[in-house]
C-alpha cells in the first residue's frame, strides 16, 4: 500500500487548530505523524498475512481503510475547526452557547472516526486473519482468539501424530521396503515414493531416522502453551466487570474490556512528571481513546495500582519545587 504525509490535508488542519491552540502548526504536524503512524501499523500487520490467492483482495482492502481514514479524519478536523478556546481567542464576547453546540459536534466527529476505525480493523482481522494461514502470534486483541488458538491446537495435534506415526514406522525392523509402502499408505496418502524412501534410508540431522525427538518436544510443549493461554483468555472472559475509579483531579481509571485496555482518562493534560510515569510503566498515549492505555493484564492491574499510589501521593521533589518557584 502506497501512503505518504502529503496524504493529509495540513491545511485542514492547521485551520482545525487555529481557535483552539497556541500552536496550531505543531498540532497539525501531530496528525500528520499519527496518520503516517497508523498506515504503518496496517502495513505490518497485514501485508504478511498476502498470498498468491489473496494479495489483490487484500491491496484492495487496505487502500479502501486509507481512503475511509482519511474521509472521516477530514470530517472530524472540520468540525475540530469550528471550535474555539477562550484562552486563545480571548474571553471577550465569547459565544459560549455557540461554541458548546460545536464542540459536541466535534466529539460526535471524533467519535465516529474512532468507532468506523475499530469495525474496518475488525473487518480485516476477520477477513485476512493470521491464523488462517498459520502465520502470526495471537493476541487477546483478536477478534475471536479463542477459535483461532483452538484451530493451532488442532493443527499442531495432528502434526504430533502425524510425526509419532511416521517415527514409528522408519524406526521399526521391517525391510526398507515394506517401510516404504507403509508410509505411502498412511493417513490421506500424500507421502510420495521419493519422500517415504528418504524418510527410511537418510538420517536426520542428528543420526537417526524420522523427526528428532526435539521437535516432538517443542510442539508438545506449543501445544500446553496454547491450552493454557485458552485457560487464561477465557478466565479473563468470565472476569466480572470492574467499575470505573476516579483518583486525584477527577482521573478516571477504566478497564475497557472491549479494547483489552487499562486507561488513565484525564481531564486536562496532565503533568509532565505524571506522562514520564506512565509512559515509564509500558502505558502510551492513544488520541484515538482519548487515555493513555496498555493491554490489560494481570501485571498492568498490578501496574496500575503503583501508579494510583504515587499519583494520589506527593508529587516529585522536583515539580513541587517547579511550583514553589
Amino acid at each position: 500500500m502506497n501512503y505518504s504525509s502529503s496524504d493529509v490535508n495540513k491545511s485542514l488542519a492547521i485551520e482545525a487548530y487555529r481557535g483552539n491552540s497556541f500552536t496550531p502548526e505543531k498540532r497539525a504536524e501531530q496528525v500528520v505523524a499519527e496518520y503516517m503512524a497508523d498506515m504503518k501499523r496496517l502495513v505490518e500487520i497485514f501485508e504478511p498475512m498476502a498470498t498468491d490467492h489473496n494479495r489483490a483482495e487484500l491491496a484492495a482492502e487496505m487502500e479502501k481503510y486509507r481512503v475511509g481514514y482519511l474521509k472521516y479524519q477530514n470530517a472530524w478536523l472540520s468540525a475540530l475547526g469550528r471550535c474555539m478556546s477562550a484562552m486563545v481567542t480571548g474571553p471577550s464576547n465569547f459565544p459560549t452557547e455557540r461554541n458548546r453546540k460545536r464542540n459536541a459536534t466535534e466529539t460526535k466527529r471524533s467519535q465516529e472516526f474512532i468507532e468506523w476505525r475499530k469495525k474496518a480493523l475488525a473487518r480485516l482481522h476477520k477477513r485476512f486473519n493470521p491464523a488462517v494461514y498459520g502465520r502470526g502470534p495471537i493476541s487477546a486483541d483478536d477478534p475471536d482468539a479463542v477459535q483461532q488458538l483452538q484451530k493451532k491446537i488442532e493443527a499442531a495435534e495432528k502434526k504430533q501424530e502425524f510425526m509419532k506415526a511416521i517415527n514409528k514406522i522408519v524406526r521399526s525392523k521391517k525391510p526398507v521396503e515394506d517401510r516404504v509402502k507403509l508410509l505411502m499408505d498412511y493417513g490421506d496418502k500424500t507421502i510420495t515414493e521419493a519422500t517415504a524412501r528418504r524418510f527410511v534410508t537418510e538420517p536426520n540431522g542428528h543420526g537417526g531416522l524420522g523427526f528428532p525427538s526435539y521437535e516432538l518436544t517443542n510442539n508438545g510443549a506449543n501445544i500446553r502453551r496454547m491450552k493454557e493461554r485458552i485457560v487464561e483468555l477465557e478466565k479473563e472472559a468470565a472476569r466480572p466487570e470492574v467499575p470505573e475509579r476516579i483518583i486525584g483531579d477527577n482521573i478516571r481509571v477504566v478497564e475497557n474490556r472491549d479494547e483489552n485496555r487499562i486507561q488513565f482518562i484525564f481531564p486536562d493534560k496532565p503533568a509532565q512528571w505524571i506522562r514520564d510515569l506512565l509512559s515509564s510503566r509500558g502505558f502510551n498515549w492513544s488520541r484515538y481513546e482519548g487515555a493513555w492505555q496498555r493491554q490489560l493484564t494481570g501485571n498492568a492491574r498490578w501496574t496500575t495500582e503503583q501508579i494510583i499510589k504515587e499519583i494520589e501521593g506527593e508529587a516529585p521533589v522536583e515539580e513541587l519545587e517547579r511550583t514553589v518557584k
